[in-house]
């Protein structure tokens, strides 16, 4: 079935660096790393029924302020595009890392790409949130996460690529 199908794709998808244009406004896509020059721009359209404006991203390289990325139409991986995106505009949905005995999901934030060593936040997994970096050897991203008055920043192990929040 379909779902099981998307679960699948996700759990693979998840092993790599992905995550989605998180704006429904044009995205400008640069040359490199620095530079001003555009070489494309997109537009993700959450609401059109058909999946010309919809796109899978995923994270080849960084810069400070930058994204390289791969993209392409939802659905046509042998039609990908290359270019630089800031990272504002990269964006992944949090998964619980589990529930507490009464019930309370709750997502783990690891200090770093590589520790074990983490805090606990509650009743926040179903969000969407800014990627700010990868750990290229691991399937960790780093993230920062608004509550009320603060931001988080911390490393998150367990999210959804999907601009529909589509994982299970």
């Amino acid at each position: 079935t379909m779902s099981v199908l998307s679960s699948i794709m996700c759990a693979v998808l998840s092993l790599v660096n992905v995550c989605f244009i998180s704006e429904k406004t044009d995205i400008v896509i640069f040359r490199d790393s620095i530079s001003s020059v555009e070489i494309d721009r997109l537009y993700q359209d959450f609401d059109a029924e058909d999946n010309d404006n919809l796109y899978e991203v995923q994270i080849e390289a960084k810069s400070s302020d930058r994204f390289k990325i791969r993209y392409w139409p939802l659905g046509k991986h042998d039609s990908y595009k290359e270019g630089w995106v800031e990272k504002r505009h990269c964006g992944v949905f949090l998964r619980s890392n589990g529930y507490t005995s009464d019930g309370h999901s709750y997502i783990n934030i690891y200090t770093s790409s590589r520790t074990i060593e983490h805090i606990r936040i509650y009743d926040m997994w179903d969000m969407p949130v800014q990627v700010i970096d990868y750990f290229k050897s691991g399937r960790r991203l780093k993230v920062s996460i608004p509550i009320a008055n603060v931001t988080v920043v911390g490393w998150i192990d367990r999210f959804c690529p999907y601009i529909y929040n589509s994982c299970t």
